[in-house]
């Protein structure tokens, strides 16, 4: 098991998956690349350390 953690405090817990478990199906059609608009609009390394000056 492993627990991720931001800023000492743990936010997910990944642990194994029993085979049991799993489930797959056959895809219905082929995957078909198509451009996606993005999802912010600013430099996203500008947010990462507007978020993380605190913590330096």
């Amino acid at each position: 098991m492993l627990t991720v953690v931001d800023h000492k405090r743990p936010v997910a817990t990944l642990s194994p998956v029993r085979a049991e478990c799993l489930y797959a199906r056959e895809p219905s059609k082929r995957y078909a690349y198509k451009p996606l608009a993005p999802l912010i609009d600013k430099d996203p390394l500008s947010l990462l350390d507007e978020e993380r000056k605190d913590s330096w």
